[in-house]
């Protein structure tokens, strides 16, 4: 199956190196049929630090051709989860896990992506900022503290999808010193996810959803 799959994909993009290919099978937008995702390894042109960045295609057969729908680059990233998540039950995003940087103690993040998106992959945005005023395509996964950032344990679930939301949770358990514990609950809408956040002590509706939600 493996070497089916690497010598289609060479004869569609044969400036891809088969030994830096990888794929993943999932049915992502709820039709039962098998989906194909083509994962490959790009190496960046610079001598002193040939970075590697993972370049994500969903394949898609219609009409007689294939269609390829890009996604990326994301250093030294993998694919982490195929996830129902958002307002759309029957629809799957597909979480990325990549860092921001290698020559650094790294965040690690995930982005969330729809490959459904009309003739595109669209990810969704989160936001962390006080004013609710910025986002990125990026959930803070691991934080790596070292006065990068504040030293906390980070821990991430998902809700099933829903029109109200919210969507993903976040519980951020503050290493001594660092200030007093951190619940977020994000609410996605348009791929834009805002946020509610607790200090201290979370609500009891926020309980709730997070004994109920799934581990990321």
């Amino acid at each position: 199956m493996f070497n089916t799959l690497k010598g289609l994909v060479g004869k569609l993009a044969p400036t891809l190196h088969s030994d830096r290919m990888t794929f993943w099978v999932t049915d992502l937008d709820g039709d039962k049929e098998p989906d194909l995702l083509v994962g490959h390894i790009d190496v960046s042109e610079d001598k002193d630090a040939p970075y590697p960045y993972l370049s994500l295609w969903r394949l898609r057969f219609n009409n007689g051709t294939y269609k390829a729908i890009y996604a990326g680059p994301f250093l030294n990233g993998n694919f982490h989860a195929a996830r129902a998540f958002g307002t759309n039950p029957k629809r799957k995003a597909v979480f990325v896990k990549h860092i921001s940087c290698l020559e650094c103690e790294p965040i690690v993040y995930l982005t969330a992506i729809d490959f459904d998106a009309g003739n595109d992959a669209r990810p969704f945005e989160f936001s962390y900022s006080e004013k609710h005023q910025d986002f990125a395509p990026t959930i803070e996964y691991e934080l790596p503290g070292m006065g990068h950032t504040v030293e906390a344990k980070v821990e991430t679930r998902l809700l099933s999808p829903s029109e109200k939301g919210p969507h993903l949770l976040q519980f951020f358990d503050m290493k001594e010193g660092e200030g007093p514990n951190e619940w977020w609950a994000f609410t996605c809408k348009n791929y834009r996810c805002d946020y509610q956040m607790y200090m201290k002590r979370p609500s009891s509706e926020f309980l709730k959803l997070w004994q109920s939600a799934k581990p990321l």
